[in-house]
């Protein structure tokens, strides 16, 4: 038992920096580019389309809506790997333009496989009304659908539970410490047949965001720079396939590389990295159990098999409660430390629903 609430300690409080929200050094000075959480599900009422959703910026007040933007120094890209060796086969680019002063306005444009394009606007948040502005909802052929704007931060843990609980100050409240913030979001939805190998059903994903070498912050580099299709040179600063993989695995002085390296780099390192934090004494896993894990998060990508109901980990909706999927498939749920039997915190959805309706996020919270 000693050992079981030794490992919940130090798994749970590095969890508490909630999910992938500032999670390493270099992005907490870097916001649009800090990636909080990556989502890939399958459309509720037409499973032949796949739904991509990333979020960045986070922790946004909404007596500040208005000032969140996009910026146009970064791609914002979504990686579709359908063979199984940890490299993009199909790629959705996401860039965006100058927000303009004067308008208030912001393009961006969506490349599909460096094929289809689809430009459409941001939905911008306000502070002006008691409501949020409506979704602007661009529709591409072939099906395609694409968004860009403020929404609720979808993501849900008691990280002040977390705290005060292995601190002796307090006890898992089931408040939701994210309550009431907003995100940056970026939503894609296409046909799967764009993203599927011939009769594959497996797929591996992860988003990522790349730097334009002039706006680079100083940090590791990938093994080679990506050119994009203006010839830009970019260096990848953020990724994220499973959640809080680097938040609870990764060192924080290697979080910085882990981020510049994309999932076929480094797996050798990055599997010896899993290994050796596992089978610290205090997490006290069984070698199966180390090796079953390692093998899940390195190559780090959300993993999709079409056969299969669609549900974390294997895919991920915006209600599923991953973390508590994360740690209660490997502790013993009588834990007295627990919010109650089968719960790590006590907060099992989000504070706002969602939608079942595309962008499927919940829409912004209004400043009072």
């Amino acid at each position: 038992m000693k050992r079981l609430i030794l490992m919940c300690l130090a798994l749970l409080c590095t969890a508490a920096s909630a999910s992938d929200h500032r999670e390493s050094p270099a992005i907490q000075a870097d916001p649009h580019a800090d990636l909080t959480d990556f989502y890939a599900f399958l459309n509720p009422r037409d499973s032949s389309k796949l739904v991509l959703v990333m979020a960045v910026n986070p922790f946004q007040a909404t007596v500040q809506e208005g000032a969140y933007h996009f910026t146009p120094d970064a791609r914002y890209r979504f990686n579709i790997d359908n063979n199984g060796d940890a490299i993009a086969d199909r790629v959705i680019d996401i860039r965006f333009g100058a927000y303009d002063t004067a308008t208030h306005k912001q393009s961006y444009t969506a490349r599909i496989n460096n094929d289809i394009s689809v430009t459409g606007l941001v939905t911008e948040g306000t502070r002006i009304t008691r409501e949020p502005n409506p979704p602007i909802i661009t529709d591409g052929p072939q099906g395609i659908r694409t968004f860009a704007g403020t929404r609720d931060d979808p993501f849900f843990i008691d990280t002040v539970g977390v705290q005060r609980t292995f601190a002796g100050t307090g006890r898992f409240t089931a408040t939701d410490a994210l309550a009431g913030y907003n995100v940056s979001a970026i939503v894609i939805e296409l046909p799967l047949s764009m993203v599927t190998a011939p009769r594959g059903t497996k797929l591996g994903l992860w988003a990522s965001v790349d730097r334009k070498d002039n706006s680079r912050s100083q940090q590791a580099e990938i093994e080679q720079p990506a050119t994009g299709e203006r010839g830009e040179k970019f260096h990848q600063i953020q990724r994220l396939g499973n959640p809080a993989v680097k938040v609870i695995f990764i060192p924080d002085e290697l979080k910085d590389l882990y981020n510049a390296t994309r999932p076929h780099e480094k797996v050798a390192m990055w599997t010896n990295v899993l290994v050796n934090t596992l089978r610290a004494p205090q997490f006290s896993l069984k070698e199966s159990e180390v090796q079953r894990l390692a093998g899940l998060f390195a190559p780090d990508m959300l993993h999709i098999d079409l056969s299969k109901p669609i549900k974390f980990p294997n895919g991920r909706w915006l209600d599923d409660d991953s973390i508590d999927i994360i740690f209660t498939s490997n502790l013993d749920t009588d834990l007295p430390i627990l919010y109650r039997r089968g719960e790590l915190d006590g907060v099992n959805h989000n504070d706002v629903p969602f939608s079942n309706d595309f962008p499927y996020l919940a829409p912004p919270h209004q400043a009072p």
